[in-house]
């Protein structure tokens, strides 16, 4: 039987009741599980067996790994994943809500309809389509005190001492269901989208970039092409192993856009002004890691695009997801 945490006095108010109780609450949920097909556009939902699992279109029948769908569902709002109240997960996840009644001064214990597999993303749903992750309503301060796989507790203080009414609250929680293996290069993704919420700019930069790279090597060996043919072209003159990536890459799916490309030098040569101190140019942006997220998940994204169109219509060329 589950037991209640323990709540330290001396990390709530004199007023509020330094124990948890269950109330009774109307609960909604969600699975994230959306795909977008990405030949013909076609979004459909389907459970996830596995992130490298062969999915068929309904539409036109082209197979796709279930990641390549999931990302491209999110192309045109990639910004979901970084998020400041409520990151979407970068692999299939799920949203629990509902509402709950919550007295003035006390500790509320909230169950999840389901396990996650890290602590999710609990925030509460404003009038107009909003967000945030603590609100005042008729007096009543509310916000999460903290958060399990399984459960949340809120906490509530009164304003004002004569407030004694209940109120209403709407709440969800999204995040990651399932233990899902995942490629190295969505690993790092995720940490970095994780890096960016905490606001450490520099080590997301340096992680996005990781990712990025070890995103190369992975869409290179769908082509074929393993690390000893990258070696061997990156060690040729006026080569390097990321410049020979970058050849390979154009040899097989066609040249980057110069939107993509010049945003990716812009946040390489930051990267390297920030980290070793080497400046080739003097107009260099300043990037933040909000913004560089952008740019390598739409870099990872048109790539995705780029591997599929091209095994089934060499000659045409995707749309660059999102705008710069």
């Amino acid at each position: 039987m589950q037991t209640d945490p323990e709540i330290p006095k001396s990390s709530i108010h004199s007023d509020v009741q330094a124990k948890s109780v269950h109330r009774e609450t109307t609960s909604t949920s969600l699975s994230i599980r959306y795909l977008n097909c990405p030949i013909c556009d076609t979004k459909f939902e389907r459970n996830c067996n596995g992130l490298d699992e062969p999915v068929p279109c309904p539409s036109c029948g082209y197979v796709f790994p279930y990641v390549d769908g999931y990302l491209l569902m999110y192309r045109p709002i990639i910004e979901v994943f970084i998020d400041r109240v409520h990151p979407l997960p970068m692999v299939p996840g799920h949203s629990s809500g509902g509402e709950v009644e919550v007295p003035p001064n006390e500790i509320v214990l909230i169950p999840f309809d389901i396990e996650y597999r890290k602590e999710p993303e609990v925030f509460f749903v404003l009038p107009g389509n909003k967000a945030a992750r603590e609100v005042i309503r008729e007096g009543i301060l509310v916000m999460p005190l903290s958060v399990s796989t399984e459960n949340f507790i809120l906490f509530s203080r009164a304003l004002d001492r004569s407030t004694t009414e209940s109120v209403k609250i709407d709440w969800m929680a999204v995040g990651e269901i399932g233990d899902w293996e995942k490629p190295l290069w969505l690993n790092y993704l995720q940490n970095a989208a994780d890096l960016v919420q905490k606001e450490e700019d520099m080590a997301a930069i340096v992680m996005l970039l990781i990712a990025l790279d070890f995103f190369y090597d992975s869409i290179l060996a769908r082509c074929g092409i393993e690390y000893d043919t990258i070696r061997r072209v990156g060690r040729r003159p006026g080569m390097n192993e990321k410049k020979a990536k970058l050849q390979l890459i154009e040899e097989q799916m066609g040249a980057w856009p110069p939107g993509v490309a010049d945003s990716l030098k812009d946040l390489t040569d930051y990267r390297n002004k920030i980290v070793h101190n080497v400046v080739k140019r003097d107009d260099i942006p300043t990037i933040r890691s909000r913004r560089a997220f952008t740019i390598v998940l739409r870099a990872v994204l048109y790539l995705l695009e780029m591997y599929h169109r091209s095994r089934v219509r060499p000659a045409h060329e995707p749309q660059v997801p999102g705008n710069e």
